[in-house]
Order: structure tokens, then sequence, then C-alpha cells
């Protein structure tokens, strides 16, 4: 990691969720998504734009 810095990245869309991906090898990196089934989708490792994603916290709380 690099120092301290922290994103956000708002919405796991097609162009959120790789972003959120590449953006995690260098910082602390949280994902940010008001549609609770997508939220569902990712804690299940599915993502319906074809992306691998790597799950390693627990849910955040948000909605």
């Amino acid at each position: 990691m690099i120092g301290d810095k922290r994103v956000i990245v708002v919405g796991l869309g097609y162009v959120g969720l790789p972003l959120a991906v590449a953006l995690a090898k260098s910082f602390e990196t949280w994902g940010l998504d008001v549609d609770t089934g997508r939220i569902a989708e990712l804690e299940r490792q599915h993502d319906r734009t074809g992306k691998s994603i790597p799950i390693a916290s627990p849910r955040p709380a948000c909605a």
C-alpha cells in the first residue's frame, strides 16, 4: 500500500468495478453501490460484467 491513502469508488458497474479492482492493487479501496442486488452478487463473487472479483472483506455497512 502507498502510505495511508484510501479510495472510494462510487458505482460498481462496468466502469466502477474494474476501476476499484485496479486501484485496490495500490490503495485501500472501498466500493459503494446503492443497488442491494448488485452488492449481493458481488458478495457471492458473481459479476454480471464478466470480471473476476476477489472479495476479501466483510460486507460494508452501506447500501
